[in-house]
Protein backbone atom coordinates (compact mmCIF):
# COMPACT_ATOMS: atom_id res chain seq x y z
CA UNK A 1 0.00 0.00 0.00
CA UNK A 2 1.24 3.70 -1.28
CA UNK A 3 2.36 5.51 1.83
CA UNK A 4 0.25 7.92 3.29
CA UNK A 5 1.13 11.48 2.93
CA UNK A 6 0.47 13.84 6.16
CA UNK A 7 -0.44 17.80 5.64
CA UNK A 8 -0.09 19.51 8.46
CA UNK A 9 -2.44 22.42 7.29
CA UNK A 10 -3.38 25.15 9.70
CA UNK A 11 -6.75 26.20 8.13
CA UNK A 12 -9.43 29.04 8.52
CA UNK A 13 -12.28 27.96 10.40
CA UNK A 14 -16.51 28.74 9.90
CA UNK A 15 -18.63 26.48 11.69
CA UNK A 16 -20.91 25.60 9.14
CA UNK A 17 -23.93 24.58 11.07
CA UNK A 18 -23.90 27.73 12.75
CA UNK A 19 -23.52 30.58 9.88
CA UNK A 20 -25.73 29.32 7.49
CA UNK A 21 -29.54 30.59 7.11
CA UNK A 22 -31.96 28.79 7.61
CA UNK A 23 -34.82 27.34 4.75
CA UNK A 24 -38.56 26.47 5.79
CA UNK A 25 -38.27 22.95 3.52
CA UNK A 26 -35.66 20.65 2.45
CA UNK A 27 -35.50 20.94 -1.48
CA UNK A 28 -33.82 18.68 -3.85
CA UNK A 29 -34.35 21.02 -7.49
CA UNK A 30 -32.47 20.82 -10.41
CA UNK A 31 -32.35 24.78 -10.87
CA UNK A 32 -32.40 27.30 -8.22
CA UNK A 33 -35.39 28.85 -6.69
CA UNK A 34 -35.35 32.08 -7.49
CA UNK A 35 -33.86 31.93 -10.90
CA UNK A 36 -33.76 29.80 -14.09
CA UNK A 37 -29.91 28.33 -13.94
CA UNK A 38 -28.76 26.36 -16.89
CA UNK A 39 -25.04 26.13 -15.72
CA UNK A 40 -23.65 26.60 -12.59
CA UNK A 41 -20.49 28.09 -11.59
CA UNK A 42 -18.29 26.90 -8.59
CA UNK A 43 -15.24 28.37 -6.93
CA UNK A 44 -12.03 27.11 -7.14
CA UNK A 45 -9.84 25.53 -10.14
CA UNK A 46 -12.94 24.42 -12.28
CA UNK A 47 -13.24 26.47 -15.10
CA UNK A 48 -16.24 24.66 -16.98
CA UNK A 49 -19.63 25.27 -15.54
CA UNK A 50 -21.69 21.90 -14.42
CA UNK A 51 -25.22 21.41 -15.97
CA UNK A 52 -26.80 19.60 -12.58
CA UNK A 53 -27.56 20.79 -9.13
CA UNK A 54 -28.87 19.76 -5.85
CA UNK A 55 -29.30 20.69 -2.60
CA UNK A 56 -30.39 18.51 0.28
CA UNK A 57 -31.43 20.15 2.98
CA UNK A 58 -32.16 18.82 6.08
CA UNK A 59 -31.97 21.34 8.75
CA UNK A 60 -35.64 22.48 8.96
CA UNK A 61 -37.41 19.36 8.68
CA UNK A 62 -39.60 18.91 11.96
CA UNK A 63 -42.15 17.37 10.71
CA UNK A 64 -39.93 14.05 10.03
CA UNK A 65 -38.07 14.19 13.06
CA UNK A 66 -38.45 10.59 14.93
CA UNK A 67 -36.81 9.57 18.37
CA UNK A 68 -34.01 7.39 17.81
CA UNK A 69 -35.00 3.98 16.42
CA UNK A 70 -33.86 1.13 18.47
CA UNK A 71 -30.49 -0.36 17.81
CA UNK A 72 -30.25 -3.16 15.32
CA UNK A 73 -30.71 -6.49 17.16
CA UNK A 74 -29.16 -10.32 15.72
CA UNK A 75 -32.67 -11.19 15.00
CA UNK A 76 -32.30 -8.48 12.26
CA UNK A 77 -29.74 -10.04 10.80
CA UNK A 78 -31.77 -9.49 6.86
CA UNK A 79 -31.92 -6.11 6.90
CA UNK A 80 -35.13 -5.44 5.48
CA UNK A 81 -36.50 -2.89 7.64
CA UNK A 82 -38.91 0.28 6.91
CA UNK A 83 -37.43 3.35 6.65
CA UNK A 84 -38.10 5.72 9.78
CA UNK A 85 -39.33 8.68 7.69
CA UNK A 86 -41.62 9.43 5.13
CA UNK A 87 -39.50 12.02 4.25
CA UNK A 88 -37.26 8.91 3.08
CA UNK A 89 -39.97 8.36 0.79
CA UNK A 90 -40.57 11.49 -0.60
CA UNK A 91 -39.96 12.69 -4.26
CA UNK A 92 -37.90 15.12 -2.83
CA UNK A 93 -34.96 12.56 -1.55
CA UNK A 94 -36.08 9.26 -3.90
CA UNK A 95 -35.23 11.54 -7.18
CA UNK A 96 -32.06 11.34 -6.40
CA UNK A 97 -30.76 8.83 -3.26
CA UNK A 98 -32.12 5.67 -1.66
CA UNK A 99 -31.41 4.31 1.69
CA UNK A 100 -29.75 0.54 0.89
CA UNK A 101 -31.41 -2.21 2.96
CA UNK A 102 -29.78 -5.62 3.20
CA UNK A 103 -26.77 -7.84 3.31
CA UNK A 104 -24.27 -6.07 1.44
CA UNK A 105 -20.99 -8.68 2.44
CA UNK A 106 -22.04 -12.07 4.14
CA UNK A 107 -18.05 -12.89 3.99
CA UNK A 108 -16.35 -9.82 6.14
CA UNK A 109 -15.74 -10.86 9.35
CA UNK A 110 -18.21 -9.47 10.57
CA UNK A 111 -20.88 -9.80 7.84
CA UNK A 112 -22.10 -6.38 7.10
CA UNK A 113 -26.29 -5.68 6.80
CA UNK A 114 -27.19 -2.26 5.40
CA UNK A 115 -30.59 -1.35 7.21
CA UNK A 116 -32.60 1.58 6.62
CA UNK A 117 -33.25 1.96 9.90
CA UNK A 118 -30.10 3.03 10.40
CA UNK A 119 -31.17 6.41 8.80
CA UNK A 120 -33.07 8.92 10.72
CA UNK A 121 -34.51 12.64 11.26
CA UNK A 122 -33.29 14.34 14.85
CA UNK A 123 -34.00 17.17 16.96
CA UNK A 124 -30.81 19.22 16.75
CA UNK A 125 -29.78 20.56 19.92
CA UNK A 126 -29.55 24.54 20.58
CA UNK A 127 -25.76 24.52 19.75
CA UNK A 128 -25.86 23.09 16.28
CA UNK A 129 -27.52 26.12 14.52
CA UNK A 130 -30.52 24.39 13.00
CA UNK A 131 -34.09 22.79 14.02
CA UNK A 132 -32.75 19.28 12.90
CA UNK A 133 -30.11 16.78 10.86
CA UNK A 134 -30.26 13.60 9.31
CA UNK A 135 -28.34 10.84 11.52
CA UNK A 136 -26.69 7.85 10.11
CA UNK A 137 -25.67 5.07 12.50
CA UNK A 138 -23.70 2.04 12.33
CA UNK A 139 -23.66 -0.82 15.12
CA UNK A 140 -21.91 -3.97 15.88
CA UNK A 141 -23.91 -6.92 16.93
CA UNK A 142 -22.33 -10.41 17.92
CA UNK A 143 -22.98 -11.21 14.40
CA UNK A 144 -22.78 -8.74 12.54
CA UNK A 145 -22.49 -5.15 11.94
CA UNK A 146 -25.41 -3.19 10.82
CA UNK A 147 -24.59 -0.19 8.72
CA UNK A 148 -25.96 2.90 6.52
CA UNK A 149 -25.66 3.81 2.95
CA UNK A 150 -27.25 6.22 1.11
CA UNK A 151 -26.52 6.01 -2.72
CA UNK A 152 -27.59 8.36 -5.89
CA UNK A 153 -28.34 7.84 -9.37
CA UNK A 154 -25.07 6.18 -11.05
CA UNK A 155 -24.54 8.14 -14.41
CA UNK A 156 -22.11 11.16 -12.31
CA UNK A 157 -19.71 12.19 -14.12
CA UNK A 158 -17.34 14.89 -12.70
CA UNK A 159 -18.73 17.00 -9.56
CA UNK A 160 -17.91 19.19 -7.18
CA UNK A 161 -19.69 17.36 -3.98
CA UNK A 162 -20.43 19.23 -0.14
CA UNK A 163 -21.64 17.46 2.76
CA UNK A 164 -21.61 19.37 6.22
CA UNK A 165 -21.42 17.17 9.22
CA UNK A 166 -19.67 16.19 12.80
CA UNK A 167 -19.17 12.86 14.26
CA UNK A 168 -21.83 12.61 17.50
CA UNK A 169 -20.37 12.10 20.63
CA UNK A 170 -21.63 9.44 22.88
CA UNK A 171 -23.28 9.91 26.57
CA UNK A 172 -18.97 9.53 27.62
CA UNK A 173 -18.25 12.72 25.45
CA UNK A 174 -16.16 9.74 22.94
CA UNK A 175 -16.04 8.15 19.75
CA UNK A 176 -16.07 4.50 19.59
CA UNK A 177 -13.18 3.36 17.33
CA UNK A 178 -13.27 1.21 14.34
CA UNK A 179 -15.71 2.49 12.06
CA UNK A 180 -15.23 4.64 8.65
CA UNK A 181 -17.68 7.88 7.54
CA UNK A 182 -17.25 7.58 3.48
CA UNK A 183 -18.94 10.38 1.16
CA UNK A 184 -17.46 9.67 -1.85
CA UNK A 185 -17.80 8.77 -6.01
CA UNK A 186 -17.93 5.37 -6.97
CA UNK A 187 -17.98 3.13 -10.14
CA UNK A 188 -15.48 0.01 -8.61
CA UNK A 189 -12.37 -0.43 -6.63
CA UNK A 190 -10.69 1.52 -9.03
CA UNK A 191 -12.61 4.15 -10.28
CA UNK A 192 -13.42 5.61 -6.51
CA UNK A 193 -12.47 9.21 -5.17
CA UNK A 194 -13.37 9.38 -1.20
CA UNK A 195 -13.93 11.88 1.60
CA UNK A 196 -12.98 9.27 5.10
CA UNK A 197 -13.04 9.52 8.45
CA UNK A 198 -11.99 6.52 10.46
CA UNK A 199 -12.75 6.96 14.29
CA UNK A 200 -9.52 4.32 15.24
CA UNK A 201 -7.58 7.44 13.76
CA UNK A 202 -6.28 11.15 15.19
CA UNK A 203 -10.02 12.81 15.57
CA UNK A 204 -7.93 15.96 13.64
CA UNK A 205 -7.77 14.49 9.97
CA UNK A 206 -9.49 13.02 7.32
CA UNK A 207 -8.10 10.57 4.80
CA UNK A 208 -8.59 11.80 0.63
CA UNK A 209 -7.79 9.30 -1.67
CA UNK A 210 -8.07 8.48 -5.56
CA UNK A 211 -8.64 4.58 -5.84
CA UNK A 212 -6.87 2.29 -6.23
CA UNK A 213 -3.59 2.98 -3.57
CA UNK A 214 -1.11 0.41 -3.99
CA UNK A 215 2.48 0.01 -4.00
CA UNK A 216 2.60 0.06 -7.70
CA UNK A 217 -0.19 2.73 -8.35
CA UNK A 218 1.56 6.56 -7.87
CA UNK A 219 0.56 8.27 -5.21
CA UNK A 220 -3.19 9.73 -4.98
CA UNK A 221 -3.91 10.22 -0.98
CA UNK A 222 -3.00 12.00 1.94
CA UNK A 223 -4.32 12.92 5.74
CA UNK A 224 -5.80 16.11 5.66
CA UNK A 225 -5.71 18.09 9.20
CA UNK A 226 -9.18 19.99 10.28
CA UNK A 227 -8.20 23.78 11.51
CA UNK A 228 -6.36 24.30 14.28
CA UNK A 229 -8.27 23.35 17.94
CA UNK A 230 -10.56 21.33 15.74
CA UNK A 231 -11.77 18.04 14.93
CA UNK A 232 -14.41 15.91 13.01
CA UNK A 233 -17.12 15.76 16.16
CA UNK A 234 -16.92 19.66 14.89
CA UNK A 235 -19.35 20.82 12.03
CA UNK A 236 -17.27 21.10 9.19
CA UNK A 237 -17.86 21.39 5.30
CA UNK A 238 -16.07 18.69 3.73
CA UNK A 239 -15.77 18.99 -0.58
CA UNK A 240 -14.27 16.97 -3.45
CA UNK A 241 -14.19 18.75 -6.79
CA UNK A 242 -13.71 15.51 -9.14
CA UNK A 243 -12.53 16.98 -12.26
CA UNK A 244 -11.17 15.87 -15.59
CA UNK A 245 -7.93 14.81 -14.82
CA UNK A 246 -7.47 16.34 -11.38
CA UNK A 247 -9.22 15.49 -7.64
CA UNK A 248 -8.97 18.61 -5.20
CA UNK A 249 -10.18 18.33 -1.48
CA UNK A 250 -11.60 20.69 0.79
CA UNK A 251 -12.33 21.70 4.27
CA UNK A 252 -15.18 25.00 5.13
CA UNK A 253 -13.65 26.61 1.44
CA UNK A 254 -9.41 25.72 1.86
CA UNK A 255 -7.90 23.24 -0.39
CA UNK A 256 -6.35 20.52 1.77
CA UNK A 257 -5.21 18.37 -1.04
CA UNK A 258 -5.51 17.99 -4.83
CA UNK A 259 -3.91 15.40 -7.40
CA UNK A 260 -3.94 14.09 -11.16
CA UNK A 261 -3.09 10.55 -10.12
CA UNK A 262 -5.82 8.04 -10.21
CA UNK A 263 -8.08 10.19 -11.30
CA UNK A 264 -11.77 8.24 -12.10
CA UNK A 265 -12.59 8.80 -15.68
CA UNK A 266 -15.86 6.47 -15.57
CA UNK A 267 -19.45 7.83 -14.23
CA UNK A 268 -19.81 7.01 -10.72
CA UNK A 269 -22.60 7.14 -8.24
CA UNK A 270 -22.90 9.59 -5.03
CA UNK A 271 -22.54 7.84 -1.92
CA UNK A 272 -22.80 8.33 1.83
CA UNK A 273 -22.08 5.74 4.19
CA UNK A 274 -21.00 4.61 7.78
CA UNK A 275 -19.81 1.21 8.70
CA UNK A 276 -16.94 -1.06 9.95
CA UNK A 277 -15.99 -4.81 8.55
CA UNK A 278 -13.14 -5.43 11.53
CA UNK A 279 -10.70 -5.38 8.90
CA UNK A 280 -7.25 -3.64 8.90
CA UNK A 281 -8.35 -0.52 7.31
CA UNK A 282 -11.61 -0.20 9.45
CA UNK A 283 -10.80 -1.60 12.53
CA UNK A 284 -12.81 -3.69 15.07
CA UNK A 285 -15.60 -2.12 16.58
CA UNK A 286 -16.40 -3.86 20.12
CA UNK A 287 -19.91 -6.00 20.05
CA UNK A 288 -22.47 -3.46 21.74
CA UNK A 289 -21.06 -0.37 20.47
CA UNK A 290 -22.25 2.26 17.96
CA UNK A 291 -21.12 4.94 16.47
CA UNK A 292 -23.58 8.08 14.89
CA UNK A 293 -22.67 10.89 12.42
CA UNK A 294 -24.74 14.44 11.86
CA UNK A 295 -25.71 15.89 8.60
CA UNK A 296 -26.83 19.04 7.89
CA UNK A 297 -26.72 18.87 4.48
CA UNK A 298 -25.31 17.50 1.08
CA UNK A 299 -25.12 19.54 -1.98
CA UNK A 300 -23.83 17.98 -5.43
CA UNK A 301 -22.82 19.95 -8.54
CA UNK A 302 -22.37 17.77 -11.32
CA UNK A 303 -22.53 16.38 -15.06
CA UNK A 304 -23.41 13.59 -16.26
CA UNK A 305 -22.97 11.48 -19.23
CA UNK A 306 -26.08 12.67 -20.95
CA UNK A 307 -25.13 16.18 -20.19
CA UNK A 308 -21.47 17.27 -20.76
CA UNK A 309 -21.27 20.96 -20.88
CA UNK A 310 -18.29 22.66 -22.68
CA UNK A 311 -19.44 26.44 -21.16
CA UNK A 312 -22.46 26.27 -23.22
CA UNK A 313 -24.89 29.24 -23.20
CA UNK A 314 -27.41 30.35 -20.92
CA UNK A 315 -28.24 32.05 -17.11
CA UNK A 316 -25.02 30.89 -15.24
CA UNK A 317 -25.32 30.71 -11.37
CA UNK A 318 -23.05 30.67 -9.21
CA UNK A 319 -23.46 28.04 -6.28
CA UNK A 320 -20.70 29.90 -3.40
CA UNK A 321 -20.36 32.86 -2.27
CA UNK A 322 -23.80 33.34 -2.48
CA UNK A 323 -26.65 35.27 0.53
CA UNK A 324 -27.97 31.76 1.45
CA UNK A 325 -26.35 28.52 0.90
CA UNK A 326 -28.14 25.93 -1.46
CA UNK A 327 -29.71 29.28 -3.00
CA UNK A 328 -27.31 29.60 -6.53
CA UNK A 329 -27.36 33.04 -7.64
CA UNK A 330 -27.19 34.61 -11.11
CA UNK A 331 -23.55 35.59 -11.99
CA UNK A 332 -24.27 35.66 -15.72
CA UNK A 333 -27.66 35.54 -18.46
CA UNK A 334 -27.49 34.91 -21.96
CA UNK A 335 -26.22 37.92 -23.88
CA UNK A 336 -24.71 39.96 -21.19
CA UNK A 337 -21.15 39.69 -19.80
CA UNK A 338 -21.05 40.38 -16.13
CA UNK A 339 -19.44 37.27 -14.28
CA UNK A 340 -18.90 37.74 -10.28
CA UNK A 341 -17.00 34.22 -8.62
CA UNK A 342 -16.51 33.78 -5.13
CA UNK A 343 -13.20 32.18 -4.89
CA UNK A 344 -11.70 31.23 -1.03
CA UNK A 345 -8.11 31.88 -0.45
CA UNK A 346 -6.11 32.33 2.97
CA UNK A 347 -5.17 34.71 4.88
CA UNK A 348 -6.08 35.00 8.59
CA UNK A 349 -9.13 33.59 7.73
CA UNK A 350 -11.49 33.19 4.44
CA UNK A 351 -10.66 35.65 1.75
CA UNK A 352 -13.72 36.64 -0.88
CA UNK A 353 -12.07 37.64 -3.98
CA UNK A 354 -14.70 39.25 -6.55
CA UNK A 355 -13.54 38.81 -10.19
CA UNK A 356 -15.76 40.88 -12.44
CA UNK A 357 -15.19 41.80 -16.00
Amino acid sequence: MATVTSLLLVLSWTACGVSLQRHGLSHLNPRAESTDCSLYQVSGQSATPFENYRFLDFRSLSNYTTSEPAQITSRQDSGDQAVTSPYFNSSAFEDVFQILSGVKNPDSHPPMVYSAQNAYISAAGSADGSDTYMTFRTSRNQDFQSIAQMRSIENVLHASMRICMKVLEDSNDTVAAGAVVGFFTYESDTQETDIEILTRRSHHQFQATNQPVSSTAPPGTANVSLPTGKNWTDWAEYRVDWLKGQTIWYINDQVGYQTTNSVPTEASALTLNLWSNGGSFSGNMSVGAQVRIAVQYIEMVYNTTDSQTSGGSGTQCSVDGVKTKGEPQVVQTSGTVTTCIAAPGLFFGLVILLLCM
